[in-house]
């Protein structure tokens, strides 16, 4: 993996595969840069593919205190440092850091955001009992009991669908970033889009959603419309949040329309 340095000074990891046009994949919360594996291969065919290890898990670095304009100084190093136009592919918590960083380079050609954390209410400074248990079992080093938490406490998973996607194979690489989704929430929950911000910004951005994904999705993306003036929205036909995962070709294919490649 290459490493980049960014603005504080964090180091941060990608990967680089394929040939063509530069293309710049950024994970979600509970995921590392592996969460694209199965549609890598298929990118690589038609673009440059790298994939960011966001902060704090993998070979990239950490710092304190966390914001998301660190995430997206992040994205804004990647880009700098692949050089020249590049696309990016951001994925929920991600999308929205992505988002951020299209005010702090000039280098993002064409931006896909699926299902960005994007609440459109109120902020509400609440307390977050489910976060402080898993951020708690963390400290504790009870990395599967914070897993488990984080599941049943702020996805509402009923414990029999828990054991159902303890069974599947990524499981594993949730247990070793799970020390970074407290936070992620936590400024997720907090984090409120200003329209305002991105009044000039021409960047062309295609909107994401799962087909059969929970309607506070689409309405984030109605919020986006109402602030992006360069937008088009598509619908993963009975998707839901991890598309990647479970429609590759799906998802592939989709990306590649955007980008004008198929």
């Amino acid at each position: 993996m290459k490493s980049v340095q960014s603005k504080d000074g964090t180091p941060i990891a990608y990967t680089k595969a394929g040939a063509g046009k530069s293309l710049l994949l950024v994970h979600g919360t509970l995921a590392e840069h592996t969460v694209w594996s199965a549609v890598v291969p298929a990118l690589g065919k038609k673009s440059t593919v790298h994939a960011m290890e966001r902060r704090g898990r993998g070979v990239s670095g950490d710092a304190s205190p966390y914001a998301i304009a660190r995430e997206a100084e992040d994205i804004a190093a990647c880009v700098e440092d692949i050089g020249g136009q590049v696309d990016v592919v951001a994925h929920s918590f991600g999308a929205v850091c992505a988002l951020q960083a299209t005010l702090l380079t000039g280098n993002i050609r064409r931006l896909v955001v699926y299902e960005p954390l994007i609440r459109t209410g109120p902020v509400k400074m609440e307390p977050s009992p489910d976060l402080d248990l898993v951020q708690r079992l963390v400290d504790e080093s009870n990395r599967e009991g914070a897993l488990r938490a984080f599941f049943h406490g702020v996805f509402l998973t009923p414990e029999a669908q828990i054991e159902k996607i303890r069974a599947l194979p990524y499981w594993a690489e949730r247990l070793s970033v799970i020390q970074t989704a407290p936070r992620e929430v936590r400024a997720s929950r907090n984090y409120r889009f200003e329209p305002a911000l991105f009044i000039g910004m021409d960047v062309r951005t295609l909107l994401m959603l799962g087909g059969d994904s929970p309607a506070h999705f689409k309405a984030a993306a109605d919020l986006l419309r109402s602030g992006l003036s360069r937008t088009e929205t598509t619908m993963l036909p009975g998707q839901q949040h991890n598309a990647m995962l479970a429609a590759p070709d799906l998802f592939v294919a989709e990306i590649n329309r955007f980008l004008g490649q198929a």
